[in-house]
């Protein structure tokens, strides 16, 4: 066999063409260690991942040395370097290990894991040459085609099955970032988002300079309403990619529902100066503004969004909106009309636009907007809470209880609904109810007595409105103190 290796390798000695064999995985009488128990590792943990590993463990004497041939390979090879290799070449074929240590399966790919992470030793550096890439190259090439299968899955929005066949390429390959990646965006399409957070996690430990994998952990932690550390990765993907509009906006987006308005406001307007015809910043912006009383500004940009985008339904709801919170009525309900006309199972919309003729004194049209709301959404909390309110003015009182009821039924937690049937109640002289109603609506949080003021400019306007003094303990409550 030497004799014929001798044609095609390098001139050298019979050991050390004997090394090269080993190397490219031929069969030769040596055994190859490593000085390193890190490398040892490594090769007891590569590769058949439902078995057990072992380790052989050989104390290095000069008796060991003289009885095994215990020698350092003389050429100095990549490969050779990177595994710190030595060879034994027992001359009855056999060793008599000094200790073994076996390796559970279960342990190997964390193992492999640790030592890619924190030492650097993996696949591509134990076998750092071109050899060692061909050898792999199967690997590789099975390990893409899951991939793509996984990725035509994907683009077709089967997300389960597209999982599957990511999960599958990094079992071949646990080291490719677009898989991680990929698997992280499905796993978000389907909401499992803790999941999704895990692969783009494992996606930055291998590209940690790819902008990419940030803003997607920065979304997946977005839909769990976590938005600080959302906010996070879009600032490392923005350090990384600082045109990127698309990390501008999702931060602003988390910026907003993190409560923080004005940072909110400054990341939409990057991406309106970048891009001056993108209505949906504009309509984001304008509801940053609306949350800071700003209305003026907001109707601007919700204008500028419909300006762009005649049939941009969410625009004119909200536009609507601000309308609403300057007691311009009759303009917000021509843009709920629109949004209606646009979507028409919008049940927010209807409720809305509900509020603005109860403002207006309509009742009657009123009450039927929050019955479409109801009938498009059966869980509506706010619309039951609107149409009991209307149903107060309408005299219906019975109805109103059945609505305060079943909103409270919806939304336990909900002070206004308590506070709005503890009022009722004080119309109809149950003291008893009124009170616990009012008492668990201020528990809860609502301050009953700036609530009251808005509605009475005093206890004697009540009493006069019932025809009844109240009780001296609910008068209390209601009175500032």
């Amino acid at each position: 066999m030497l004799e014929d290796a001798k044609r095609y390798a390098e001139k050298g000695t019979n050991f050390e063409i004997l090394t090269q064999l080993q190397h490219f995985g031929g069969k030769t009488n040596l055994i190859d260690f490593s000085t390193d128990y890190l490398v040892a590792l490594f090769f007891a943990c590569d590769g058949s991942f439902d078995d057990d590993g072992r380790i052989l463990l050989l104390k290095e004497t000069e008796v060991i040395k003289k009885q095994y041939g215990v020698t350092t390979p003389g050429i100095p090879q990549n490969r050779v370097l990177a595994q710190k290799s030595k060879f034994v070449q027992p001359p009855e074929g056999i060793i008599d290990p000094s200790n073994e240590i076996d390796i559970p399966s279960g342990l190997k790919k964390p193992i492999l894991d640790y030592l890619r992470k924190h030492h650097d030793i993996s696949t591509e550096t134990i076998y750092n040459d071109l050899h060692g890439f061909i050898i792999n190259q199967n690997r590789h090439q099975s390990a893409y085609t899951e991939f793509f299968k996984g990725k035509t899955c994907h683009d077709n929005e089967n997300y389960p099955k597209a999982i599957a066949h990511y999960t599958e390429a990094l079992q071949r390959n646990p080291q490719l970032f677009e898989v991680c990646n990929n698997r992280g965006v499905a796993y978000g399409e389907i909401g499992m988002h803790d999941y999704a957070i895990k692969d783009f996690g494992k996606a930055i430990e291998l590209e940690s300079n790819n902008p990419t994998a940030y803003i997607n952990r920065g979304l997946a932690y977005y839909h769990k309403g976590e938005y600080s550390h959302a906010i996070q990765d879009y600032n490392k993907a923005l350090e990384l990619k600082p045109d990127w509009a698309d990390a501008q906006y999702n931060r602003g987006l988390a910026h907003y529902h993190n409560g923080e308005y004005e940072p909110a406001i400054r990341d939409f307007s990057i991406v309106i100066d970048s891009d001056a015809n993108d209505s949906k910043a504009y309509d984001s912006r304008g509801t940053a503004y609306r949350k800071l009383g700003k209305h003026d500004y907001a109707i601007k940009d919700y204008s500028k969004a419909i300006e762009l985008q005649s049939d941009y339904a969410k625009a004119r709801y909200n536009r609507g909106l601000s309308h609403n919170d300057q007691a311009r009525y009759d303009r917000a309900i021509q843009d709920f009309n629109k949004a209606i006309e646009l979507k028409p199972d919008w049940a927010d919309a209807h409720n809305n636009r509900g509020l603005a003729f109860y403002h207006k004194r309509e009742y009657d049209l009123a009450a039927k907007d929050f019955n479409s709301a109801i009938n498009i959404k059966l869980s509506h909390a706010a619309a039951y809470n609107n149409r009991g309110i209307t149903h107060e003015k309408m005299g219906k009182r019975d109805c109103a209880f059945e609505d305060y009821d079943k909103t409270i039924e919806l939304k336990p937690d909900w002070a206004p609904a308590y506070y709005n049937r503890g009022l009722m109640c004080l119309h109809m002289e149950d003291w008893e109810k009124a009170e616990s109603d009012l008492t668990t609506a201020k528990n809860k949080g609502m301050d009953i007595v700036a609530a009251f003021r808005e509605r009475y400019a005093s206890i004697s306007y009540l009493e006069k409105e019932i025809g009844v003094k109240l009780p001296e303990d609910i008068a209390a409550m209601l009175q500032p103190s």
